[in-house]
């Protein structure tokens, strides 16, 4: 025991510096540890954020295709509602045209008559 107390008082200097060196050592690589599990976090993370980046995106691509097929759906169906208003205007002048003519051969009718005994007027 002696001998091991001589030894550790003759070398006390060199031996501290060995546990300190040792202890660093430990300590750094404690720190690499925890470094390398952020990083690993920080890459979870990230991959993460892409993966959701991307879900957002394709939800957006098919919001913005659903929305162009609302709008060619209204655009066809106001499209069909205008045409359809279009015949019905088309039919009624017609209609109208046609009880027009009628209304002129009555008057011409009733012009020569009221006008059989005098010069017609002039147009």
């Amino acid at each position: 025991m002696e001998t091991t107390y001589a030894f550790l008082k003759q070398n006390a200097l060199s031996i501290f510096l060995v546990v300190a060196v040792l202890s660093a050592n430990g300590q750094i690589w404690l720190s690499n540890n925890r470094i390398q599990g952020l990083d690993d976090e920080i890459q979870d993370l990230r991959a993460d954020m892409v993966a959701g980046h991307q879900a957002i995106r394709a939800e957006m691509a098919e919001g913005h295709q659903e929305i162009r097929a609302e709008m060619v759906k209204g655009d066809q169906e106001i499209r069909a509602e205008m045409t359809a208003g279009d015949q019905s205007i088309s039919a009624e002048l017609g209609d109208t045209n046609e009880w027009l003519a009628r209304v002129e051969t009555r008057l011409t009718s009733v012009e020569r008559i009221l006008y059989a005994d005098l010069e017609p007027p002039a147009p």
